[in-house]
């Protein structure tokens, strides 16, 4: 094969006086191929040209067969679409193809480059543009490590970020989370762009359009922002704040951040936002900070008034003085009884509002009050909430003396993985034993076992504060036993471990459940006084006074 060199040296001995003979001699090539390079005066070898298209003796006639079976995979589940081999086993065991199957293959290969997605990247004007998305870390609290939110917002013009934790990634949380970003960066873009979380766009319309909660569409009139979104499944619409995602889990994620609580936390992530104003990203000439100067020029300014982060609904107190908001309960005064009240979820509390005034204030259920039961790990708990435990089949125990608020854990865990779409059931232990007996009664156990099966979650509640019989004891450690390692359990007991041979009236039984029980599960012993003894004496000293 000639190359450059070669053609150099042979031009050179011809400049020489060398005749084309004794350069073809020499450097062992044809005459004619000598004088080729010498009358077109080429200065370097030709590559070669492909032909426009390829003969395809074998596999031409079934090209538009292929065709239509790529075009076909265009609206089939994507683990459901044809590769390369089923194409070919296809068109051999019902076309007759003869040829080999890697023809079928470079065809395939070249018909999915062209059709492969290609981008434009983006570019926007200063100021007018702001990317919001959640990202998540482990993080070292004294209790021991989890998993905690973070609400990501960064300019797409300048880059410049604001994170912070927040208990949950519920529509309160996220409104107070904007809020906190819009009075850190001191200014609010035109646009504020989401993937399509239901906690912001309830439901996803015809193209863009969104029908938004009620409520961050007031955040949007309030800041005067246009509240937009990415097509379904379209992150790369929004590159700024997915990269800040990475940024998060790989440069302020690392190593693991080790801090006293949530206030400490959201401390150093201001900190790192601070921090990377002065950083220069990479094709840009000025700084982070620079930029965004640029940003809050081009910029809305604040609002002159604040805007009440809260989800707001009405509610109507029942006879017994309770008003119920995201189904729970919350107790009012007395005076407020039958009446329509307000109520307001804050990301931190609960605030019923009655004649324009707060006459009652709780912690929202979710912020279950984890000092006046300091054995309860509560970042473990919060991690639990998010409910990757019931996707693993692991187990939850809650062990404690009455009134310490282990039913109350259960039922707030139970609704996070009704909203996570996970089947679930709550049922006290006397209950499932009732109906359990019944079905084996009336002949219909099986059908009754098979429900059950297919339940992501159990939760039995008070296992331990009724004796069962014998029998009852052996059906209630079939449903147990069935469940292990297929699907989730989470009971509350009074009693502990050591004190279940009670219930299942033998030690032999009891040993067999809680080695299955316990193999992979959280235990959470529950110690403290109890809510219920406190709250009887307040409401004494109350009245009294």
């Amino acid at each position: 094969m000639l190359m450059v060199e070669d053609y150099g040296r042979i031009r050179r001995a011809h400049r020489d006086g060398m005749s084309i003979r004794e350069i073809a001699r020499r450097f062992h090539h044809s005459r004619r191929k000598i004088r080729e390079i010498l009358r077109r005066g080429q200065v370097d070898p030709q590559k070669y040209t492909t032909r426009v298209r390829q003969g395809a003796p074998k596999l031409g006639a079934f090209h538009g067969i292929i065709d239509g079976i790529l075009q076909q995979d265009e609206d089939a589940p994507p683990k459901q679409r044809h590769t390369a081999m089923r194409i070919f086993e296809r068109l051999r065991d019902e076309q007759g193809y003869q040829g080999g199957y890697d023809a079928v293959r470079r065809f395939v290969k070249k018909h999915r480059q062209e059709q492969r997605e290609t981008f434009i990247p983006l570019v926007h004007d200063a100021g007018q543009r702001m990317e919001a998305d959640f990202g998540e870390i482990a993080v070292d609290f004294p209790d021991g490590r989890c998993k905690v939110s973070l609400l990501i917002l960064s300019w797409s013009y300048s880059n410049a970020a604001f994170a912070i934790a927040l208990p949950t990634q519920r529509t309160e949380a996220i409104l107070a989370g904007m809020c906190e970003g819009f009075e850190f960066f001191g200014c609010v873009p035109l646009e504020v762009w989401w993937d399509n979380p239901t906690t912001v766009a309830t439901a996803i319309l015809t193209g863009r359009e969104r029908k938004l909660n009620e409520r961050y569409a007031a955040l949007a009139s309030h800041f005067t922002f246009d509240p937009l979104f990415c097509m379904p499944a379209s992150g790369n619409e929004k590159p700024s704040v997915e990269n800040r995602v990475k940024t998060l889990h790989r440069r302020w994620g690392t190593p693991v951040p080790r801090v006293e609580g949530m206030n400490e936390l959201n401390a150093y992530l201001r900190q790192r936002c601070l921090a990377e104003m002065s950083r220069t990203c990479q094709g840009k000439s000025a700084t982070i900070g620079e930029r965004f100067q640029a940003e809050k020029a081009a910029a809305q300014a604040l609002p002159s008034r604040p805007f009440e982060a809260c989800v707001r609904a009405e509610a109507k107190v029942d006879k017994y003085q309770f008003a119920r908001f995201d189904n729970v309960c919350y107790s009012v005064p007395r005076r407020c009884a039958f009446q329509t009240v307000t109520v307001k979820g804050f990301v931190d509390r609960v605030e019923i509002v009655h004649q324009n005034t707060v006459v009652a204030t709780h912690v929202p259920s979710y912020s279950y009050d984890f000092s006046a039961c300091p054995s309860v790990n509560k970042q473990k708990v919060l991690e639990l909430g998010r409910c990757d435990w019931i996707s693993r089949r692991k187990n939850v125990c809650l062990l404690g003396q009455p009134g310490t608020g282990k039913t109350h854990l259960a039922v707030a865990l139970g609704l996070s993985a009704c909203r996570a779409g996970m089947r679930t059931k709550f049922v006290t232990a006397a209950a499932l034993v009732n109906q359990l007996e019944a079905a084996q009664q009336h002949f219909g156990l099986d059908r009754l076992l098979k429900r059950l099966d297919k339940l992501d979650l159990l939760i039995v509640d008070e296992l331990g504060y009724l004796s069962f019989s014998r029998s009852a004891a052996e059906l209630l450690f079939q449903v147990f036993a069935e469940r292990y390692e297929r699907r989730s359990l989470l009971i509350t007991s009074n009693l502990a471990f050591g004190d279940w041979g009670q219930i299942f009236q033998g030690e032999r039984m009891t040993a067999a459940l809680l080695d299955r029980l316990t193999h992979h599960c959280e235990i959470f012993e529950m110690n403290g006084e109890s809510f219920r003894f406190k709250e009887s004496m307040k409401e004494k000293r109350l009245s009294g006074s």
